[in-house]
């Protein structure tokens, strides 16, 4: 039987047995979890030496910082400062974020004209999952994405464990989280020029904002610090402080 059919076969059973129990605790996840504003930034720079490097950042809640009063402690704004901290390059932004967005809303809503940057990563799937969009559906629309701009690599930042979230109840949590693995594994048929990583971490109550559900400052710090060596070694960046060390010697 081939992937498409299996997850299908295995959705299928699943939902038929516990669809009904399933679809009344996500309605109460909807109704308790409660509605955090956003700490959105188009754009922005952190002023350094040239050439300067330039991030592009799509996605959904993550990226557009759902949850966060300070635009510093959200993934891209502790993102691009640790690369401007270890490169001492100045590293420019822009942020095609939206709340909610899934692989298709990305594909419907991005202008057909992306702007020019040194790199994209990209942040969707956990709404993919609350879908219940089949793996092959999720990588064919990551991989239309990146014909949008087939001249500069792509990144998929991966995707969170989601038993760890405390907004969702027993067995929703575990339901979502195998929904989001089936997204992940998937992943690893990805063309170029798209690169994977896989985030390997384990989430506390304290890498949570208030809802259980978005990264906090830390998680997004824990999420930022995973990340930095795969841009870097993407982007051929090497680290300034070890070059001045080697300078001084």
């Amino acid at each position: 039987m081939n992937r498409n059919l299996l997850d299908t076969a295995q959705l299928a059973l699943t939902l038929t047995t516990a669809g009904p129990w399933l679809y009344l605790q996500s309605r109460q996840v909807r109704q308790r979890v409660p509605q955090l504003p956003d700490c959105f930034q188009a754009e922005g720079q952190i002023p350094g030496a040239a050439p300067a490097i330039r991030l592009g950042f799509i996605g959904d809640s993550i990226m557009a910082g759902i949850g966060h009063q300070d635009e510093a402690g959200t993934l891209v704004g502790h993102l691009t400062r640790m690369l401007a901290q270890k490169s001492g390059r100045t590293v420019s932004w822009t942020n095609l974020a939206h709340n909610g967005s899934c692989t298709q809303n990305l594909l419907s809503s991005l202008p057909k004209t992306l702007p020019e940057v040194d790199l994209w990563l990209v942040s969707a799937g956990v709404n993919d999952a609350l879908r219940l969009r089949s793996p092959s559906a999720y990588v064919d629309n990551l991989s239309r994405l990146a014909e949008l701009e087939k001249g500069v690599p792509w990144l998929w930042i991966g995707l969170p464990n989601l038993n760890d979230f405390p907004c969702f109840p027993y067995p929703l949590r575990s339901f979502l989280a195998w929904r989001v693995d089936q997204l992940r594994a998937e992943t690893a048929h990805l063309p170029a020029p798209w690169h994977r990583f896989d985030l390997q971490t384990r989430h506390t109550l304290d890498t949570f904002s208030p809802d259980g559900f978005h990264p906090g400052t830390l998680g997004c710090r824990i999420w930022a610090e995973k990340l930095l060596p795969e841009v870097c070694k993407i982007l051929k960046i090497s680290d300034r402080r070890l070059s001045l060390r080697v300078i001084a010697e």
